[in-house]
């Protein structure tokens, strides 16, 4: 585990189970990759390649060549610029999420091999996980609500099914 204020610049790989934390810019000269690994920048993410990972910047994350089933997060933009012998863009990403705010670039997305792939712009990933936390809260009320009809014995909660509920008590 490594947790610094400002930037960090890691001149190998990080690999399974670290966990990365920079208050500023987080830097990877090789890849990253791990299941249980995880990074955090404040400011913004270079790697050459990050793969079954989870990465989040508060800026852009900037990556070589691919994202292979990694749930990556930005507040800026994500680019994976994927340059190959041929002097062509052969980026990819397949399998995971990417959620940036100002918007993702890469040259394929997605695989016919089953691997879902799911591209999120112009959506800041705080929002989308208040949403889930919302949508949780609500699932939860209303799991709650049918416990309540139900010990009441009414089918709905309305003024008349309280006055009869409360007559026979």
């Amino acid at each position: 585990t490594v947790k610094a204020g400002g930037s960090v610049t890691i001149t190998g790989s990080v690999e399974m189970g670290a966990r990365v934390e920079a208050g500023e810019d987080l830097v990877v000269s090789h890849g990253i990759a791990g299941r249980t690994t995880i990074l955090k920048a404040g400011g913004d993410l270079l790697a050459r390649f990050i793969a079954n990972t989870a990465v989040e910047a508060g800026g852009n994350v900037v990556v070589g060549s691919y994202i292979h089933n990694s749930d990556v997060s930005a507040g800026g933009h994500i680019r994976v610029h994927g340059r190959g012998r041929l002097k062509r863009n052969t980026s990819a990403v397949v399998g995971g999420s990417l959620v940036a705010v100002e918007g993702i670039r890469v040259a394929s997305a997605g695989s016919g091999f089953g691997s879902q792939t799911q591209l999120i712009a112009g959506v800041d990933p705080r929002d989308i996980e208040r949403l889930r936390k919302f949508r949780a809260g609500v699932e939860f009320c209303d799991t709650n609500n049918a416990r309540i009809l139900r010990t009441l014995r009414v089918p709905a909660l309305t003024p008349e099914s309280l006055r009869q509920v409360i007559q026979n008590a």
